[in-house]
């Protein structure tokens, strides 16, 4: 179903809506500001839940509801999802982080689904498997692009 700004909540949305206030009371009531947020799969299924922890001396500023929230389910999700869409025999490989690398980002379609009725057409696995495709026709030699890599340190 398409959501859009005068798409009445469901039964589920007001569930989630209460939980999150629900979590807004109990950070508020930890000395916190009162924000809650939860991360839900397509079926309704709530992933992880999380409430602001941003409030000095103890919280740090960046530890805002959605972003906890999003962070510890992002942890749920396999890293082996990209490595399946680029070779399903490929094992990631973690490192540490290189200078300059972008630690955080935040992409949200909400605003544009209410005031456009933007809907994203493919799902995360075949955007993968699509740019995959794309990246192996632009770079037939993938090893070229690391021979070429000049890490600086910003």
């Amino acid at each position: 179903m398409t959501m859009t700004a005068s798409t009445p909540p469901t039964e589920t949305d007001l569930l989630h809506l209460r939980r999150c206030i629900a979590l807004a009371s109990q950070a508020r009531d930890a000395g916190q500001l009162p924000f809650g947020a939860l991360v839900a799969d397509e079926n309704g299924q709530i992933l992880m839940e999380a409430q602001n922890q941003a409030r000095p001396p103890d919280g740090d500023p960046t530890q805002h509801a959605e972003l906890l929230a999003v962070s510890k389910v992002a942890k749920l999700i396999p890293p082996e999802l990209l490595a399946k869409a680029i070779d399903p025999t490929l094992a990631p490989e973690f490192t540490e982080a290189r200078p300059a690398d972008v630690r955080r980002h935040w992409a949200d379609v909400t605003r544009a689904r209410a005031a456009l009725g933007f809907t994203a057409p493919v799902g995360i696995e075949e955007g993968l498997s699509r740019y995959v495709a794309w990246f192996r026709e632009a770079y037939p030699d993938p090893a070229a692009c690391l021979r070429d890599e000049v890490v600086r340190n910003w």
